[in-house]
């Protein structure tokens, strides 16, 4: 008497196990793909919050200790109440003038030390800038204005506003 013994699996029972296991290394490439796009996706967020926060301290670091007896110059004209060019000059000869301007060649923001220095971006080409606005706050009974620095940075509208001392 013979006996056979089965080992191994049938056809069927091959074909089922590699169609499950096709089914779960899609899904398993899925969730990698979507994983990834994400941590791209937050990284450049943080790339255009960092940015967009470092140019309204640097404007706020421009217009920090001025006063109602400075110079401050809106660009192209001081009758327009919006511009895209600040200039700011200070009682500090160390700092004896600071402008601050949006270059749209470049779509950057730059900014001035002196007034025979150099432009320097205060952007990177990670970021896209499609505005920068200042404008003059009037002063309300006597109180000194301000300068409100409006910005849009990939999209993002940032917005800052420095008082002058008296």
């Amino acid at each position: 008497m013979s006996t056979k013994r089965n080992s191994g699996f049938t056809l069927i029972e091959a074909i089922i196990y590699i169609a499950l296991f096709g089914v779960l290394m899609s899904s398993g490439f899925v969730i990698a793909f979507e994983l990834i796009k994400t941590g791209d996706t937050l990284a450049h967020k943080a790339v255009v919050q960092d940015e967009t926060s470092f140019v309204l301290r640097k404007i706020n670091w421009a217009l920090t200790g001025t006063t109602t007896g400075v110079t401050i110059l809106l660009l192209p004209s001081a009758a327009t109440p919006f511009s895209n060019s600040l200039v700011i000059t200070k009682a500090n000869p160390a700092l004896a003038q600071i402008t601050i301007r949006f270059n749209q060649a470049s779509s950057s923001i730059e900014m001035q030390e002196g007034s025979a220095g150099a432009f320097m971006p205060l952007t990177t080409s990670n970021v896209k800038i499609s505005t920068l606005q200042f404008r003059y706050e009037q002063g309300v009974n006597g109180a000194p204005g301000g300068v409100i620095a409006t910005t849009t940075i990939n999209g993002i509208i940032a917005t800052t506003t420095e008082y002058f001392r008296k």
